[in-house]
């Protein structure tokens, strides 16, 4: 198995094939269920990749299904390798499975690929405007929560500096440029911050201004996660304030990609882009 997929891309591997050896031998989740002493809906989740499963697991459906034992081996070292701990650990158990679920696929992703339509991405956000927008979602929320918010998005925010960082692709609504958050000083210090990191060579960063008129995107922002040597896993993360959808079918993230695309095509160049942002920064 390549050095390069995380857990998340192992787990979701070992569940399409764990699936496909199921239906192979044409049994259902319930049957499988039964035999290793699972629930049928734990065997579905298992399958999507929505949950871990042991090694001793993978070992009584692989004998259900009739696999080797050289097969079976290999399936349960994916399923070992898949527990090991990951360093978002700590902050995923505090969090709803939806979004845990997104935080693991974010870490495992080769790129990443990002349209913001009314603020600047998460990945890119400083400590202050981070604060602020939590502030502006729940006004009632404490300084414990609100510190947490800024560790947990500072610690996801550590792999895009580190020896081996995604590519980041990021398309940002001109809007998200001028919408004043907490103040002019928090608004200023942002864009400077943008103009730093789009000087990266692994972030493309264009915004997408408001003489581009109607656009593909305009129902809503949007995240396009690609996994290296696993394509096939690729997907579509949209989220909401009540929770987050995943596409992962082929004609889903097909159809994402072109909108994507198009608005490469429609936003400033990356050159433009940095010029822009340091001037409006330089205007704050």
């Amino acid at each position: 198995m390549p050095a390069e997929l995380g857990r998340t891309v192992l787990l979701r591997q070992l569940g399409k094939e764990l699936r496909k050896l199921r239906e192979a031998v044409k049994k259902t989740t319930v049957e499988a269920g039964e035999y290793a002493g699972l629930r049928g809906g734990t065997i579905s989740k298992i399958e999507n990749g929505k949950q871990t499963i042991r090694p001793a697991n993978v070992r009584l459906l692989c004998q259900f299904y009739g696999v080797s034992l050289e097969r079976t081996a290999e399936l349960m070292a994916r399923a070992e390798e898949a527990n090991k701990p990951s360093r978002l650990d700590s902050y995923t158990d505090l969090m709803p499975n939806w979004f845990a679920r997104y935080v693991g696929l974010e870490e495992d992703a080769s790129e990443i690929a990002e349209y913001e339509s009314e603020v600047v991405p998460g990945l890119l956000q400083t400590a202050d405007y981070i604060r602020a927008l939590r502030k502006a979602v729940n006004p009632d929320v404490t300084e414990a929560d609100l510190q947490w918010s800024v560790d947990f998005r500072q610690a996801r925010q550590e792999r895009l500096y580190g020896p081996n960082p995604p590519r980041l692709r990021f398309v940002i609504n001109e809007a998200a440029l001028h919408r004043w958050i907490d103040g002019q000083q928090v608004r200023r210090a942002q864009l400077t911050h943008l103009a730093q990191v789009a000087l990266r060579p692994h972030i493309e960063l264009q915004v997408l201004p408001f003489e581009a008129g109607a656009h593909p995107a305009m129902t809503a922002p949007f995240l396009m996660l690609r996994f290296a040597d696993a394509e096939d896993l690729d997907l579509i993360y949209l989220e909401h304030d009540l929770g987050g959808t995943y596409l992962e079918k082929e004609h889903q993230v097909a159809r994402y990609t072109a909108i994507f695309n198009q608005l490469t095509k429609l936003a400033l160049t990356v050159d433009e882009t940095a010029g822009l942002l340091a001037k409006v920064a330089a205007a704050a």
